[in-house]
């Protein structure tokens, strides 16, 4: 009668996904007025509703001389594990491009920086790192590249760990 029985059968091998925990950084999508340290001696940081890429605040950061800018409270990670830093930033013209960097379980550099420099425009950015040391002592920080002035602001920072699950059948959810 031209009709046929098929059987399906779900075979999945060697397959691999990647998943992000939870954001370790506090308060990065800047609606409270904390948790946003002085990087180097800017002259201003602060919260502020000028230029907001979500919510109602943004973080505010005006520098003057080179290293000038903001950094998070110190958060913990674990050596070997990869991270996942993910911002938003606004820089206004005339001011100088920006560094980007997650410090080390032990607050040490981990890694190069990132530079960037758009203006007058939310910009998102996104990279990884892979932690060499366990600690408690991390930290993620943007800061002005170089002398004279810069203006910019900082919102939904977030700082994820990879994850890799392997070995995943169908079996695991029957």
């Amino acid at each position: 009668d031209g009709r046929f029985d098929r059987k399906v059968t779900n075979l999945i091998t060697d397959e691999v996904d990647s998943y992000l925990g939870s954001n370790i950084v506090t308060n990065g999508d800047m609606e409270l007025d904390d948790n946003w340290n002085n990087q180097g001696s800017p002259t201003t940081n602060e919260r502020s509703t000028a230029e907001v890429y979500s919510g109602t605040y943004s973080r505010k950061a005006i520098g003057d001389s080179s290293g000038d800018g903001i950094k998070s409270d110190t958060f913990s990670i674990v050596a070997g594990n990869t991270y996942m830093i993910e911002f938003y930033y606004y820089l206004t013209t005339g001011s100088n491009n920006l560094l980007a960097r997650l410090q080390d379980g032990d607050g040490n550099d981990l890694s190069t920086s990132v530079g960037f420099g758009a203006k007058d425009t939310w910009t998102r950015i996104i990279f990884c790192r892979l932690a060499e040391t366990t600690g408690s002592s991390a930290f993620f920080r943007v800061y002005q590249n170089g002398s004279g002035s810069s203006t910019f602001y900082l919102d939904d920072v977030t700082v994820k760990e990879v994850g890799i699950a392997t070995g995943w059948t169908d079996a695991d959810q029957q």
